[in-house]
């Protein structure tokens, strides 16, 4: 057999090579791995190789080595140290080290190691002993385009071994070619561009429009032989598809898989407090354990309530459960969330028994779902080895319970061994290599997909002291210097510009994929540097020569906003519900927005974040200082001071189970905030109560009836007696709501004293500031607001009411968001010549970016 050896080949370049060189039986191409392997193969070494995580798993165990120079590492994350530690023992035994005790540390480091199955270091080694008495069947090997030099110490021992035993080893340096135009002596000095095309480096906006520049290039090629794609991805992959050019097989991101998704999700659910958005992203997911009948209510219920045990998430939860007719599945479903829901980690430690409990569910749910898509076997295959991965991790971490750093690892770990089928299968006519080193023959055109400077290697600095190199080095130990390593980088992604005779095309973005600005990769200043500015500018543009560089397309119009739509017969506006104040804002705010949430039914996506902020901290105080004033309905008041403790107290019980995001990690602060809160406005209101001797009449109460042919429904936050008075409890913008009172925008409170059908007084307690505002000849102290009458501002809206009827019997429906040049929306509502007006929310209606008059930016 003959080898020829590249520190960087891919078998991808093969065909191209052998056009040079004439194949002979018993040829092989390859890099010093595949050598490694298949001399083990020809020793009889049948041992299977141990991942590098699996290894640094088997010594967690054995971290506690006394006064150890990783102690204080090992306690933060074990996991990582053991992986470091692993590197370090591969580095220094590639570099000659035998386990020596020279410096002293490093004999801390041997006997860690010492035992553990052999990573790449220990297989050179074993194979190097075995050629003392086994021969081989290996008549030479070429090194291509490097030198012994360049190999570590142990493989060159490893060449040693093997010339002693009769093979030849030869050097052979890499031919280059003369490029054409600007591509000829692009890296010498002297060098001066004029811009004809041959070396390119296009900046467009993202990967994206960068894809579809370069399909459209090579789609406009004569012949596609003998170009190279360096780095192409899956978005390059799918541009070359729509164009109807040859695939290259990228492999796909494990991200863009939705499976995959689960057992992180599943895993996080685990730990307590829940993170309700997390919830929220399982329950989203396209095939979810949970069965999307149960997952659309749990997703309502989070977004009434944003944790998981709240009373409407137990009780869509049964709901859910029960509407499944099939008696044997509803059990196993009940089962399965009964797993997945349930917290069982406390503080950092995660059992390894419920991690178990936790992958069987997922693993038992997805075998079935895999017998019933047999057209997508592929995605549940998948699914199945990770969770089989990441079970085999946990069990040989040996551990009874897990630190959630280490699970996130594994969890990483484990995907990272999933590999996903490509989305296109590489097809013959273009050739793909990883690596701009792997260019080792003459090739016509490169793409260099990925230009930038992100996607270049990096020199880790040595991780040994001067003393501790000096002292190896004196036992034959040979460490490579950092500008050396940036040196070997330097001329392996230096050949496409070497080996490339009619174009070379870098590819980078000015954003990368993840927004990020992106920079050229270290290559680009090679080539510039003794440029002038002018002269780097002919080598840069926004797309390659020769792509529609004289076409334009026209710009389309901007739609300009529309006031006024308009319904065709026989479709009509209908709406048989009572009217909740909240309904009325909506339609008089924007009817468009109406007639789209309600008659029109549409909603907001199910993927759109969790209500969160000062919209769930007035709910939660809502919930809890309501509930106490419920219990006081036509009995006696709780002493402020009684009431404020009760408060504080149902926080700490049902605050985790109703704002789980308060009680996240990291979110002591708030919580606290909140909890105050809480307790001054339990105290405050009770206090104002007491003092003025009213009595607590509704709270919550549902009103009904019909005024002036208008159905209403509505439930006032608050009614009290003696004084009588309506009052709203609103979290902030006091400055606002004392503005409504003013001016007559109060509309909510005006349905509500409409439908009590005697003369009320209004108000607004403004819970953040415990602030009482107060309008009407109420005795209850507070700040007094004068302004007009609930009766007045419900005549108002009644006009309205019936004009926006009359309008969609006609088929009309403006967009009240929609504004002319020079408009504006209406700060604050009002009544203005005895006409209501309702000021648009728009971050209040679900559909609310429809309008072009109501999106920013």
């Amino acid at each position: 057999m003959r080898f020829i050896l590249a520190s960087r080949f891919d078998n991808s370049l093969l065909p191209l090579i052998l056009e040079d060189r004439q194949a002979n039986p018993g040829m092989m191409f390859c890099d010093p791995i595949l050598l490694l392997g298949s001399l083990e193969t020809q020793l009889g070494f049948s041992l299977p190789e141990q991942p590098e995580v699996l290894r640094a798993l088997r010594l967690l165990g054995k971290l506690d080595i006394p006064n150890a120079f990783w102690g204080e590492s090992a306690e933060k994350d074990p996991f990582a140290t053991a992986l470091r530690l692993l590197r370090w023992n591969e580095e220094l035994w590639l570099a000659g080290w035998q386990g020596q005790a020279v410096p002293t540390r490093l004999g801390q480091l041997a006997q860690l190691v010492e035992g553990s199955p052999p990573g790449m270091a220990g297989r050179v080694a074993r194979v190097i002993e075995a050629l003392k008495v086994q021969e081989v069947d290996l008549e030479s090997i070429e090194l291509l385009s490097m030198s012994r030099g360049e190999l570590p110490v142990l493989f060159r021992r490893l060449l040693e071994a093997l010339e002693a035993r009769g093979t030849v080893i030869t050097e052979t340096p890499l031919e280059t070619v003369s490029g054409n135009g600007d591509l000829a002596g692009c890296l010498a000095t002297g060098y001066s561009p004029i811009g004809s095309g041959e070396l390119q480096m296009i900046r467009p906006q993202g990967p994206l429009a960068a894809a579809d520049l370069v399909a459209a290039w090579l789609a406009g090629l004569d012949d596609l032989s003998g170009t190279v794609v360096v780095g192409g991805d899956e978005v390059l992959d799918s541009a070359l598809h729509r164009y109807g050019l040859p695939t290259i097989g990228a492999a796909r991101a494990t991200g863009s898989e939705s499976l995959l998704q689960i057992l992180p999700l599943v895993i996080a659910l685990g730990w307590a407090p829940q993170d309700p958005q997390v919830a929220l992203e399982l329950l989203s997911l396209p095939e979810s354990p949970v069965p999307h009948g149960i997952a659309n209510r749990l997703i309502e219920a989070l977004r009434q309530w944003p944790a998981i045990g709240s009373d409407d998430w137990n009780n869509k939860l049964a709901s859910g459960i029960e509407a499944i007719t099939d008696e044997d599945r509803k059990k196993r479903v009940r089962e399965r969330l009964s797993v997945l829901f349930s917290p069982v980690a406390v503080g950092d430690q995660f059992p390894a028994g419920a991690l178990d409990r936790r992958v069987n569910a997922i693993e038992t749910w997805a075998k079935g779902m895999a017998q019933n898509d047999m057209e997508q076997t592929w995605r549940w295959d998948c699914l199945l080895r990770q969770l089989a991965a990441f079970h085999k991790l946990c069990r040989e971490s040996g551990l009874d319970s897990l630190q959630k750093p280490l699970i996130e690892k594994l969890i990483v770990a484990a995907t990272s061994q999933v590999n996903l089928p490509p989305a296109h299968a590489a097809q013959a006519g273009l050739v793909s290599v990883d690596d701009p080193g792997a260019v080792l023959c003459p090739v016509r055109r490169v793409v260099w997909w990925n230009f930038t400077e992100r996607s270049a290697p990096s020199v880790d600095q040595p991780f040994l002291s001067p003393e501790e190199k000096a002292s190896l080095e004196a036992l034959g130990c040979e460490f490579p210097e950092p500008a050396e390593l940036a040196a070997r980088n330097s001329r392996a992604w230096r050949r496409p510009l070497h080996m490339a005779s009619e174009a070379v095309l870098l590819i980078c973005p000015r954003f990368g994929a993840d927004g990020e600005p992106e920079s050229p990769h270290p290559l680009w200043d090679e080539v510039v540097s003794g440029l002038e500015k002018d002269q780097a500018a002919k080598l840069v543009g926004e797309m390659p020569r020769g792509v529609c560089s004289d076409r334009t397309v026209p710009a389309l119009p901007v739609p300009s906003p529309k006031k006024e739509w308009h319904v065709i017969p026989p479709v009509r506006i209908c709406y048989p519900r009572p009217f909740s104040p909240s309904v009325l804002e909506k339609l008089f705010g924007n009817p468009l927005y109406w007639v789209l949430e309600y008659p029109g039914r549409l909603r907001a996506g199910r993927f759109d974040p969790l209500s969160a902020g000062p919209l769930v901290m007035g709910s939660l105080t809502h919930k809890i200082v309501g509930d106490l004033l419920a219990e006081c309905v036509d009995s006696a008041l709780h002493d402020p001071d009684e009431a404020s403790g009760i408060a504080g107290g149902r926080f700490d019980v049902l605050g985790s189970r109703l704002a789980a995001g308060f009680f996240m990690p990291g979110q002591e602060r708030e919580r606290a905030r909140l909890r105050h809160t809480v307790v001054s406005v339990a105290r405050d209101l009770f206090r104002h109560i007491a003092e003025n001797g009213a009595t607590v009449k509704a709270v919550e109460t549902t009103l009904e009836g019909e005024i002036d042919g208008i159905s209403l429904k509505g439930r006032p936050d608050l009614v009290l007696g003696n004084p009588d008075i309506v009052l709203d409890m609103k979290w902030g913008r006091m400055g606002d709501r004392r503005k409504e009172l003013e001016e007559g925008g109060a509309l909510q409170l005006a349905v509500y004293a409409t439908l009590l059908r005697r003369r009320v007084s209004i108000g607004y307690y403004i819970t953040e500031k415990q602030s009482l505002l107060v309008c009407g000849p109420s005795g209850l102290d507070g700040t007094r607001v004068e302004g007009p009458e609930p009766g007045e501002v419900w005549e108002a809206a009644s006009m309205a009411i019936h004009e926006r009827l009359e309008q969609f019997d006609r088929g009309i429906v403006e967009d009240t968001c929609a504004l002319a040049p020079g408009e504006e929306l209406p700060k604050n509502s009002c009544l203005l010549d005895s006409r209501l007006v309702i000021a648009p929310k728009p971050e209040r209606f679900a559909l609310g970016w429809i309008s072009g008059g109501t999106v920013k930016g």
